[in-house]
């Protein structure tokens, strides 16, 4: 993603790349989590660090762009795999099998694309992996078991679009203490997904925060956010 941007607004030494296992159900609760910031300059890396350093989110440095960018992409087609397994019946052994053998297919990619194999041995790599290969708020993952039971892409994608969409939710009350749960009745890991990244979004509405007004711009692709220095 970092060669989109640059490739249309130039000063590739100012784009930064943030890759981690960072679900934002648990970061906007304060939960403990660190991710990992790859940027040529160490200025620029700082200022993305020093943007987003937290009590309860870490942030380390690197300079390994591809590798970040590439772990990043290549980790979710790792949890689809892992969630179709899940979804078919079989045992952690084989999700454990999944998970070692594809990172180190996607060292091998890292390297072979002029990245650092090191880095896929730590957040952007390893700890991104896990994360999403089993995780309850991993999409990925989530789609891998529906798809596994049957469910299609496109109902899948239009389960994840009705909560995308700014649709109010439904107000808790005695009989639905729980506006969200009752919204997605279906017990699919579809819903599952939807209904835990749609009570993210309530809370990060009460808890959002304003960044500093000097000025970047956010992309974010296949997990990995691509940021710009103004």
């Amino acid at each position: 993603m970092s060669d989109v941007i640059a490739s249309e607004i130039g000063h590739p030494e100012r784009i930064a790349a943030l890759s981690g296992p960072n679900h934002a159900e648990e970061i906007c609760r304060g939960a403990l989590s660190a991710s990992t910031i790859a940027c040529e300059s160490v200025e620029i890396g700082e200022f993305f660090k020093n943007l987003t350093l937290s009590q309860t989110f870490r942030v380390y440095l690197s300079s390994d762009m591809v590798g970040v960018e590439l772990c990043g992409a290549m980790k979710n087609v790792m949890a689809i795999i892992c969630g179709i397994a899940a979804g078919s019946g079989m045992g952690d052994n084989a999700l454990a099998l999944i998970m070692t053998r594809g990172l180190a297919e996607i060292s091998r990619l890292v390297h072979a694309c002029g990245g650092e194999a090191m880095t896929c041995m730590g957040l952007a790599g390893m700890g991104d992996l896990i994360v999403t290969c089993t995780s309850q708020h991993s999409r990925n993952r989530t789609f891998g078991e529906a798809f596994a039971k049957g469910e299609t892409l496109e109902e899948y994608q239009a389960a994840a679009a009705w909560w995308s969409r700014e649709r109010p939710l439904p107000k808790a009350s005695a009989s639905s203490p729980d506006p969200v749960a009752s919204t997605f009745r279906s017990p699919s890991p579809s819903n599952a997904c939807c209904m835990e990244a749609h009570r993210s979004r309530r809370s990060l509405r009460r808890s959002s925060t304003a960044f500093p007004t000097r000025s970047f711009t956010v992309s974010t692709s296949n997990g990995c956010s691509s940021w710009f220095s103004a």
